[in-house]
């Protein structure tokens, strides 16, 4: 049996609001939803597993605020944290846009790398792959992560 991954990313953060981004700061989640919208939260019957994500609260709030139904715990993966900026962590978007073509291989000053968090969720995933046949599984993490180009 194959197994089915529901990959989406979680709520922005309130330093995302005010055009900062977050790296690996704790930062808090944010009212304002993805711009990406809701996307599939169960199977044909109405299950799925509690969610992996980045941290708990991210999967917990992210799936209240997006389906308004009562949220389960979630796991908590640390290999699927965001990438960290170093010195960068709570910098404007824009400064760190300007230069994050630099650092899919070369980590940030005192931070990591696009490379580290590829290698980190592609880990995560392989260990799903071989435990979970046939499993439907909802994953809540960040856009670096999906290989999407936004920062968070």
């Amino acid at each position: 049996m194959r197994l089915e991954l529901v990959y989406e990313t979680h709520s922005t953060s309130v330093d995302n609001d005010r055009g900062n981004t977050t790296g690996w700061l704790p930062g808090e989640l944010s009212e304002i939803l993805p711009r990406a919208g809701p996307g599939p939260r169960a199977s044909a019957d109405g299950t799925t597993a509690p969610p992996w994500s980045t941290r708990p609260i991210s999967a917990a709030r992210s799936r209240r605020l997006r389906s308004r139904s009562p949220a389960r715990a979630s796991r908590f993966v640390t290999r699927l944290r965001e990438c960290d900026y170093g010195d960068l962590n709570d910098a404007p978007v824009e400064t760190v846009t300007a230069v994050r073509c630099r650092h899919i291989d070369e980590p940030f000053p005192a931070g990591g790398s696009y490379r580290q968090v590829v290698e980190r969720t592609r880990s995560f995933l392989a260990e799903v792959v071989a435990r979970h046949h046939g499993a439907r599984i909802l994953v809540i993490a960040y856009s670096a992560n999906s290989g999407r180009s936004t920062t968070s």
